[in-house]
């Protein structure tokens, strides 16, 4: 179980491929569908289970058990109880951590 303690600009939770809806209405799901994919294939999940995307600014959150997640898409600096870690990589959080994640500072890493 996770609690958001800040949303940043805008999280979401998005699937892959997303929903058709029609009538002018565009597909919806992530915007950067491989690194979602990308993702849920560094904790184990498979490719198309539902993630947080975030944009521009990321959340702060609290986890009260333990998890393994992955950050990807833009370069953004991230930290697990403010200690640096690296975004494209497996990581195990431990339940009473927080994983906050920054600003963007380029669009691809």
């Amino acid at each position: 179980m996770i609690e958001i303690i800040s949303p940043g600009i805008s999280t979401t939770v998005q699937d892959y491929p997303g929903r058709y809806m029609g009538l002018g209405i565009p597909r919806g799901g992530a915007a950067d569908g491989l690194s979602m994919r990308v993702a849920n294939l560094l904790v184990g999940n498979d490719p198309k289970t539902e993630t947080l995307e975030m944009t521009m600014m990321g959340a702060k959150v609290l986890f009260h058990a333990d998890a393994i997640v992955a950050v990807t898409g833009a370069a953004v600096p991230i930290t697990i109880n403010k200690q640096p870690a690296e975004i494209w990589k497996t990581l195990k959080i431990k339940a009473g951590s927080v994983l906050a994640i920054g600003t963007v500072v380029s669009p691809l890493s």
